[in-house]
């Protein structure tokens, strides 16, 4: 369970690497492979992951095959 000090953090520090629009703004997802397990430890915003292309994470270059939304961090 996040602390609400540990969410308003996370709130005002996150941003989307693709578009530098804030994380919470819009739904947030993480990559995964063709098992369903996360490839990497990056979150965009599931528009922006949407126009990848390779599938590859634009940070690490990790491959992926699938995404998965995450619940919001007020959730």
């Amino acid at each position: 369970m996040t602390s609400l000090t540990g969410a308003n953090a996370a709130k005002e520090n996150a941003e989307c690497p693709i578009c530098f629009e804030d994380l919470c703004q819009d739904h947030t997802a993480v990559f995964l492979d063709a098992s369903g397990t996360r490839v990497c430890r990056h979150f965009l915003h599931e528009k922006c992951m949407q126009q990848l292309s390779p599938q590859l994470c634009p940070l690490c270059r990790a491959p992926f095959k699938s995404f998965l939304r995450v619940p919001s961090i007020e959730q």
